[in-house]
């Protein structure tokens, strides 16, 4: 493919993720732990309970020192 066949055809693949954009039908990438669901739209955490689990974890530990961190408002 020449250099001029390609540049057309990513503007017209840029031009399609933008009209998804626009009718709100873009899916993109979630974080760790969320899937999409079955609804339009629908975010639902992670059926896998060692991955919830794991999360907890992280979020749990993470909550706990920050009660610890001294802060300059307190």
């Amino acid at each position: 493919m020449s250099e001029a066949e390609l540049h057309v055809l990513r503007a017209r693949l840029n031009g399609g993720i933008r009209n998804k954009a626009a009718r709100g039908e873009l899916r993109r990438g979630l974080p760790v732990g969320l899937v999409w669901g079955e609804a339009d739209g629908e975010v639902c955490f992670h059926p896998d309970a060692a991955v919830t689990g794991a999360l907890g974890a992280v979020f749990g530990v993470l909550s706990a020192s920050l009660h610890e961190i001294p802060l300059a408002s307190r």
